[in-house]
């Protein structure tokens, strides 16, 4: 057994150790049960987290985080995402640009909310804030996607750029495009992200977001639309 793989199923082994049978039956309920779970909610599994990473390191490669979040145990993918965010977010590490192929990977297996929404801002969004280059060649396939998860990326990935780097043609182009496609206008989860996309700009960006919406109002959803409205006054500013 190789070093990389020992540090998997170590990291496995850890977790499951932990394993809450009774907390992981309301977990999957609250998930539509959709998922099998540890039982392990978010503080105990930081807990977790944080003592293997003490014992272990990050010794890890893109294939071991591919492997880790491929465990049946939804935790399991949000112990990956996290590993791959500390990466992201580590000014000691490049990642290279062929990483969004990791990331796309993971919004591609058993995608829901919880995984999708982190995915794209914390992972797509940072990792295009290093490569803007290739923004424009996955959003392009993505839009285009029968997945609604893939679009919703599209939505969500800029949640947590500066302000003065955010594209908003971008994104107003996305949203129009899902407007005039019936089937994922009325997709709950895309009408939601619209809203939240609106809601983050509007904090920056107040009119341009109010006249988008009074534009749109016919075809904007009421959850998109009470979504976006959140910070908005009822005039310009």
């Amino acid at each position: 057994m190789s070093k990389t793989s020992k540090y998997v199923s170590n990291l496995i082994k850890h977790f499951k150790n932990e394993s809450d049978p009774k907390k992981s039956i309301a977990m999957k309920k609250y998930m539509r049960d959709q998922f099998p779970f540890l039982g392990l909610q978010s503080p105990d599994r930081k807990e977790l987290m944080k003592s293997f990473i003490e014992k272990n390191g990050r010794d890890h490669t893109d294939d071991d985080l591919l492997i880790i979040y491929n465990q049946p145990e939804r935790e399991f993918k949000y112990v990956a995402i996290e590993l791959a965010a500390w990466q992201q977010n580590s000014k000691k590490i490049k990642l290279p640009e062929s990483r969004i192929e990791l990331y796309e990977k993971f919004a591609q297996t058993e995608p829901f909310w919880d995984t999708i929404d982190i995915i794209s801002s914390k992972l797509i969004g940072g990792h295009f804030k290093e490569y803007p280059n290739q923004i424009k060649q996955y959003t392009d396939k993505w839009i285009e996607s029968d997945s609604f998860w893939d679009r919703r990326i599209c939505l969500l990935f800029q949640l947590t750029f500066k302000k003065d780097n955010i594209n908003i043609d971008l994104l107003f182009n996305f949203i129009n495009k899902l407007l005039v496609n019936d089937n994922f206008n009325k997709e709950f989860f895309i009408r939601k992200a619209i809203g939240w996309s609106l809601r983050q700009l509007s904090k920056t960006h107040h009119n341009i977001v109010f006249e988008f919406i009074e534009l749109n109002r016919k075809n904007l959803s009421i959850l998109s639309i009470r979504e976006g409205s959140k910070y908005l006054k009822k005039t310009l500013i």
